[in-house]
């Protein structure tokens, strides 16, 4: 028997069409679904004014207004499956329509959703959202160098001049949020491997400020005209066999063209 909202089902459900059907028509009929299946709930918050969405149970612990999206991944253990490195996609996702008003404009919303493990792969990438407040003369400046450039080359300038200048400045965190990026199975690996590799002591500024070096000169010369090189790599084999990994921090990185660092591999340079 199906809720009383209203199905919202992914672009995508080749090859699933069977059991989407049934999800959304017969959901009593689903007791015994295949394994790579999974039905989940989940309860999240909206304010049908401002139309801001945040809370989901699912995704708790990512910071951002954000619910699980029709089509889009989550990892298996958001779902209640322990699989490591495994992510399910949303196929159907059924939101109640009986939901109870919480507070003025603001609803507490309960949807049921059917998923399926894919072999697809996602990141999570940080983004901070920060206002900078600078020397008036400093502004004036860059903005009248650049003022044939967008307003947010300058601005980038202000933002590198900061930690590289006696430029007088003020930072104002507005929000973290994290964004949601579909990769292959060999960058989420490399990811993966780079986050093992990450002490905790790590200097996260030092090694924001190389690979803000690379966005520079690639800006400059072209795009991926030059890599970020890891000098030890996070695995390599040296002349003798031996194996060994490096560290993902500033002190083992450093801005190479992109034929030196393909050319090196995963050999380790002394």
């Amino acid at each position: 028997m199906a809720r009383s909202g209203k199905p919202t089902i992914a672009r995508d459900i080749k090859g699933h069409e069977r059991i989407v059907r049934l999800f959304v028509e017969r959901r009593d009929a689903l007791n015994d679904l295949p394994e790579q299946y999974v039905v989940a709930n989940d309860q999240y918050y909206a304010n049908y004014k401002t139309h801001k969405k945040e809370g989901s149970k699912i995704n708790k612990n990512v910071n951002q207004e954000y619910i699980p999206v029709v089509g889009g991944l989550v990892e298996s253990s958001k779902v209640g499956r322990d699989e490591p490195d495994v992510f399910y996609k949303m196929l159907v996702k059924d939101t109640d329509e009986h939901s109870s008003a919480f507070h003025g404009n603001t609803h507490n919303i309960s949807c049921e959703m059917l998923f399926v493990r894919t072999d697809k792969k996602q990141l999570y990438k940080r983004v901070f959202i920060v206002n900078m407040k600078v020397q008036r003369e400093y502004y004036d400046l860059v903005h009248s160098i650049k003022k044939d450039e967008l307003e947010a080359d300058a601005n980038t300038r202000l933002f590198v001049m900061a930690s590289r200048s006696n430029m007088l400045h003020d930072f104002d965190l507005k929000k973290i949020h994290q964004k949601s990026l579909r990769v292959s199975n060999k960058k989420y690996d490399y990811e993966q491997r780079k986050k093992i590799a990450t002490p905790r002591w790590a200097n996260h500024f030092e090694i924001n400020k190389i690979y803000s070096d690379r966005i520079r000169l690639n800006k400059r010369d072209g795009k991926n005209t030059w890599h970020v090189d890891h000098k030890f790599p996070l695995k390599y084999r040296g002349e003798d066999g031996a194996e060994g990994s490096g560290l993902h921090i500033h002190q083992n990185l450093h801005v190479v063209l992109r034929n030196v660092n393909l050319k090196k591999s995963n050999r380790r340079v002394d």
